[in-house]
């Protein structure tokens, strides 16, 4: 019989499985410690090896969800134009498919973006108060800035880049000068690429 002096690896220096036993102690005692010592030591460890999974982000969740329904409305749309009763658009021998844009129309009575008036106008007329400081129809600038923003949204999201292209849907005598008034605010709406509707010819 000897004194015994037990140190358990990890076991902090004050836990009692390391303190020094003084008496007689026989192996069959002195295993039976190791063991409960050894026990204790690796429960320690198991618990502070543990953690709590992150919560889930349900906000995180419907962005996601949100974006790919948009892609998928925008990639298995059946017409990237839809037409208009009030246009009649320039017949020509195209051959290039229009592409999914932002879809701007112009008749005689509205301007519309994606099929919603955003400007009254009177047999291609527009009033004073239509134009801002900038010299731009300051409600279509605001509608287009809009579907900007939600395309670069979608963008950021994993969709397509934004490419600042709209399709153009007018009739065939709308004047000039209207036409170059409505480009020129699309531009300030970073709208620099359009493409004109036509009707290809049998």
């Amino acid at each position: 019989m000897a004194e015994a002096n037990i140190n358990v690896a990890g076991a902090p220096s004050d836990d009692p499985v390391n303190q020094v036993y003084r008496g007689p102690v026989n192996k069959a005692e002195l295993d039976v410690l190791l063991q409960k010592a050894k026990a204790k030591n690796a429960e320690r460890r198991a618990k502070a090896g543990k953690y709590e999974s992150p919560a889930l982000n349900i906000n995180s969740l419907m962005d996601i969800f949100t974006n790919i329904l948009v892609y998928l409305i925008l990639t298995y749309a059946n017409d990237p134009i839809t037409l208009n009763r009030e246009v009649n658009m320039p017949k020509s021998n195209a051959l290039i498919d229009p592409k999914q844009a932002v879809q701007m129309t112009i008749t005689p009575n509205h301007i519309l973006v994606n099929n919603i008036s955003v400007v009254q106008l009177s047999q291609y007329e527009y009033s004073r108060d239509a134009i801002d400081a900038e010299g731009t129809l300051a409600t279509l600038k605001d509608a287009l800035s809009k579907a900007r923003e939600k395309q670069q949204r979608f963008a950021a999201g994993g969709g397509s880049n934004f490419e600042g292209m709209i399709n153009v849907i007018a009739n065939t005598d709308m004047p000039a000068k209207l036409l170059l008034r409505v480009l020129d605010t699309a531009g300030q709406a970073e709208f620099g690429q359009y493409k004109l509707a036509v009707v290809k010819n049998k």
